[in-house]
């Protein structure tokens, strides 16, 4: 008796115009801050009760979490299993840098291959092509890694040699190999000695109302620092060096795309702080200017961006001013850029006895550093003056 029950309710189980779907169908979306919400996904039928749709709207969400929807399954015969994708009704979220995780294994519907097509796609822990704009937030809940990665900054506004202004801070969730402009190659200077196109600069401490930077001599970039950046503008070479204007872009292949939080980067008595979501509830914060040329008091950051704090507050019309370690507040008398003609001066001992010439950097205040390709260590007269070579 036992046996024929069983039997009966197997078949009750897979009689035909039976469908079943997964009650628990949901999907998990993150905002900027990386606050995370568990939406389920509503079912309609159409007019035979046949199809379910379901309809997906993610709004602004950061992160999308496209993983946990489940599938449904029908029998249309008795012991035939079809497995049947849904049928989507998808609005991607308004933020174009959203990330959309996907499992590796599961095979996409081609309705919602043609929601994502174009999208940031994570599938398992691998992305195709990333890209991030400028101006919208970004948050990842997961580390993963992208084939490439490209970020687009506008400079619309360069640094006038000799006067400074044009700075830019600037975070990004991985480790930037290259920098683009106009589809060419650039390099940012790693001392004051280099042939160089742009300047990265690394906070590296503060003096009184003081934030004070030096060149970053890495090779890179590195995911989660905040740095400055500045272009030339056409007071350094004229308009075949200028950058002003432009849009550079900041490039990766194969690399990690952190999930960590930006870095924030203390000294005695600042805190530099990077941000991917940006914010205009800041407090006690100083944001770069319009100009470029200090940081004053703002409650407003843009995504990418970075800001300062000062540990043990500040009048709110105070500034914070640029400074670079080599105590100047331009910091940049002394780089030539690259394809910059190089005016050569006469090189002599301290016995008067001329060794040959020099390479130097020509500047509105003279006669800068010799570059470190032509001079060995040591002390040398160059047009009269006593340089040392360090």
């Amino acid at each position: 008796m036992k046996n024929y029950t069983r039997i009966a309710v197997f078949l009750l189980f897979f009689s035909a115009n039976i469908t079943m779907f997964a009650q628990d169908n949901h999907f998990i979306m993150w905002n900027a801050n990386g606050i995370s919400q568990t939406v389920n996904v509503p079912y309609e039928k159409d007019q035979t009760g046949d199809t379910i749709t379901n309809v997906i709207n993610v709004g602004d969400a950061a992160a999308v979490d496209l993983s946990t929807i489940a599938g449904i399954m029908k029998t249309t015969t008795l012991g035939q299993w079809i497995v049947r994708k849904l049928t989507y009704t998808f609005k991607p979220s308004t933020n174009p840098n959203c990330l959309y995780f996907v499992d590796e294994d599961t095979e996409i519907s081609d309705e919602m291959a043609k929601s994502l097509e174009g999208l940031n796609v994570v599938k398992g822990t691998t992305a195709g092509d990333i890209i991030l704009t400028d101006g919208f937030p970004f948050f990842t809940p997961h580390d993963f890694t992208a084939t490439t990665i490209r970020y687009e900054r506008l400079f619309e506004k360069g640094n006038q040699q000799g006067v400074g202004g044009g700075w830019q801070t600037i975070v990004l969730p991985f480790d930037v190999q290259t920098v683009t402009a106009d589809g060419k190659s650039l390099i940012w200077f790693a001392n004051a000695y280099d042939d160089a196109d742009f300047w990265v600069f690394r906070f590296t401490g503060d003096n009184d109302n003081t934030a004070l930077f030096d060149f970053n001599d890495e090779n890179k970039m590195s995911a989660t620092t905040p740095y400055i950046v500045a272009v030339p503008n056409q007071s350094w070479a004229g308009s075949n060096s200028s950058l002003e204007g432009k849009s550079l872009t900041f490039c990766a292949e194969n690399v990690l795309v952190s999930s960590a939080a930006p870095k924030t980067i203390e000294s005695d008595n600042m805190r530099f702080i990077g941000t991917y979501a940006g914010s205009n509830e800041l407090t006690n914060a100083f944001v770069i200017n319009d100009e470029g040329s200090f940081f004053t008091s703002n409650n407003t950051v843009e995504a990418f961006n970075a800001y300062i704090q000062k540990k043990n507050g500040m009048p709110a019309d105070a500034r914070i001013s640029i400074f670079f370690n080599d105590g100047t507040e331009t910091g940049l008398n002394g780089v030539r850029l690259k394809d910059t003609p190089r005016k050569y001066h006469s090189v002599y001992d301290l016995q008067g006895r001329r060794i040959g010439s020099s390479g130097h950097h020509s500047t509105s205040d003279g006669l800068a550093a010799p570059g470190k390709y032509s001079l060995d260590k040591g002390i040398y007269i160059i047009d009269g003056k006593k340089v040392v070579v360090r």
